[in-house]
């Protein structure tokens, strides 16, 4: 799954055309939201089998926090940390931890002008406390994504949920059975936004690795989990 990532429910609520506030201004208001010295906030990732579907069918709990141009990341059993050292991702499922040479993450690094520049067409709207951003690509572009639904709150800019609508199919069904394919959409839910709670382990990587001339050796709370420093040729 991508880094940071996903979302997807197609929700119906009354909405009017958003006066005054165009695709491009908001997401201004959105980054200037965002250049506070720290901030955090928990997720829940929905996958549903399609489109249309109003059944789950599967989800996890995630949690962000951003310190400057420093993120953590939670995903289900997976920690991802982007630090100015490294970059480092935490597997709890196969007790590895992944080392990569800093890099910024997709939340730190997007480019809305280019998103735009792959959009068939792009529209906004508002319902009562959040203006909705609607990105739609044709067929032939290179998102991966066949439409992008934005609910931003209009009390502090923070997006509060995010809707991924996949262009390819995925086959659902179990191993050895008969194919069940579908588009999945992916929803994800931001809440609890804190921009108070300074967490400054949580982007230290002494935290989770130590450094001895450059090698790398978990921290002692994963002892026993694999490097893989993905820095050495």
């Amino acid at each position: 799954m991508n880094k940071i990532l996903v979302s997807f429910i197609f929700s119906v609520v009354a909405v009017i055309p958003a006066l005054g506030m165009t695709v491009e201004e908001l997401f201004v208001k959105m980054k200037q939201s965002t250049q506070s010295a720290q901030y955090g906030y928990e997720a829940k990732y929905s996958l549903f089998k399609s489109y249309n579907s109003e059944q789950v069918h599967s989800s996890y709990d995630g949690y962000l926090y951003q310190q400057g141009d420093e993120l953590y990341q939670k995903i289900k059993n997976t920690e991802f940390v982007y630090a100015k050292e490294l970059s480092i991702k935490i597997n709890h499922e196969q007790k590895r931890i992944q080392i990569d040479p800093p890099t910024l993450p997709n939340a730190l690094n997007f480019n809305p002008q280019e998103a735009f520049k792959l959009c068939a067409a792009k529209g906004i709207t508002e319902s009562s406390d959040a203006y909705v951003v609607t990105l739609e690509f044709s067929a032939s572009s290179i998102s991966p994504f066949a439409k992008v639904v934005m609910r931003v709150s209009k009390k502090n800019y923070f997006l509060k949920q995010l809707d991924l609508y996949y262009k390819t199919e995925q086959d659902f069904a179990p191993f050895g059975e008969r194919p069940d394919r579908s588009k999945p959409k992916l929803r994800i839910t931001m809440s609890n936004l804190d921009r108070e709670k300074e967490q400054p382990k949580l982007v230290d990587i002494s935290s989770y690795v130590r450094l001895e001339k450059n090698k790398v050796s978990p921290a002692q709370r994963y002892s026993g989990y694999k490097i893989i420093d993905n820095r050495i040729n």
